[in-house]
This record gives C-alpha cells, structure tokens and sequence, in this order.
C-alpha cells in the first residue's frame, strides 16, 4: 500500500506547483476511422490545439515542472509544448522509446525463453512506423544476440519478424483494447521516478536534438540520463548503413 492521494479535478489551476505534469491529453483515434486504418499522424492536426493550450497553463502555473508528454504523435506534440509552455528544454520529454524497447525487450525474451530483464536493447528515432531498432546494440545476460543467432537460438528472420512486430504492436493493442495503457503507465512512471528521486536512469525518450543525429531544432527519440534536474546527458549513438 502507498501513501498516495488521488484527486479528480477539471481545474487547470490544480497544476500550480506540480513537481511533474504528465500530458496525456489528447484524441487517441481519429474520428471516422476504423482501427484498421489507425495512425498516429492522423492525430497531428486534432491535438495541436491541444498542447498550445495546455503549454499555456504550465507556463503560468508550474513553469518549473518536469513535463512528460504522451499524446501523439508524441514527437511533435512534445516540441508544440515546449515552445508554448516556456519550460527549459531539459525539464521536458516525450514518451517513445522506453515503450517500443520494453515491447521489444519481451517479445526477445519469449523467444529465447530467458527473464525479460536479462535482455537489453536500445530504439532511436521516431515514436511510430519510423522508429529505428538497432540490432547491434541488443543484448541477452550481457551477451550479443548475434550470438544467439550464430548458434541457431534464434533466426536473423525470427528476429526481423520480432522487430516488425514491435513498431506495429500500438496497432495490434488498438484493434484490440482501443488504446494502449498498462504498458504505457509503466514507462511513465519509470521515467518521472528517475527524476524525482534523482536515479539518473539511462532511458530512450523524445528529447530535444541540438546537432545530434545531423539534426536540430527537432524532438526525436535518444537514449537521455535523467535525473533531479532533468535531462543531464543526451546520448549519441554511432549507426552504420
């Protein structure tokens, strides 16, 4: 049991103070369009509006507080709020990556019938279709998984196969539940806690990129340690072709 209060409000002003606002605002489907058909880019135009307002709230009312945003296409709507809520740019992220590599992390563990928090695994980029899996940097106990596959424990189309999975599992939930949640929450409150208690986890996040990757001025998805300030490093991976 925990000492936890929860209080239902529908007042913006219950944000004064707040250590850490979690957005999560937001359409999940776009009206008139069956599950089959779901994209997150679709939202874009429908949830805009959204964070421009709710940036304007945390601005006045809690512009000191570590932000973490969730509705999507969560890329672009954790830029919309950074440049409307004024908050500095290590004190807000997006949901993504911790997501997609804990999807990817079980579904490696089922195949190879080995503990979930044995595997580990990092996914760069865009929150959606154009997330980048990154075989060379997966491991299984510490082992590389083209280890497992030179002995025939997994296949290099098994593996594929696990990835196409992942980028499309927002989908599969969708068709089956309406929105994802469980997994979600999870993420959520494992990148909150390492900035309110200062862990300095290393976790894939949406973060503002200032030259990495070729690119600036942009949110997209890196490995970040984050602790009692924020964001305190920003991680650049070395890819290949």
């Amino acid at each position: 049991y925990s000492n936890c209060k929860v209080t239902g409000s529908n007042s913006y002003d219950d944000l004064k103070g707040a250590d850490v606002v979690i957005v999560t605002a937001g359409f999940t489907k776009a009206p008139g369009k069956s599950d089959k058909e779901w994209n997150r880019d679709d939202l874009l135009p429908l949830n805009n509006k959204i964070m421009i307002e709710i940036g304007g709230h945390i601005k006045n009312l809690c512009p000191n507080a570590f932000i973490i945003v969730v509705t999507n296409p969560v890329d672009v709507m954790v830029q919309l709020l950074f440049e409307h809520s004024g908050v500095p740019k290590n004190k807000i992220i997006g949901l993504g990556g911790v997501l997609d590599t804990s999807r990817l992390k079980y579904y490696i563990s089922q195949k190879l019938n080995v503990c979930p928090r044995d595997v580990n695994a990092l996914i760069v980029g865009a929150h959606g279709n154009k997330m980048v899996l990154l075989k060379r940097y997966i491991t299984v106990g510490g082992i590389p998984l083209q280890e497992f596959i030179n002995n025939k424990k997994i296949t290099d189309e098994e593996v594929e196969g696990i990835f196409d999975r992942t980028v499309n599992t927002a989908l599969e939930i969708v068709n089956l539940l309406a929105s994802p949640y469980v997994a979600p929450a999870a993420a959520i409150i494992e990148m909150a806690e390492s900035y309110l208690k200062d862990i300095k986890k290393v976790l894939v996040c949406s973060t503002l990129l200032e030259g990495q990757y070729g690119h600036s001025n942009i949110f997209g998805g890196t490995p970040l340690v984050i602790g009692g300030t924020g964001v305190e490093q920003v991680i650049e991976l070395q890819l290949n072709a």
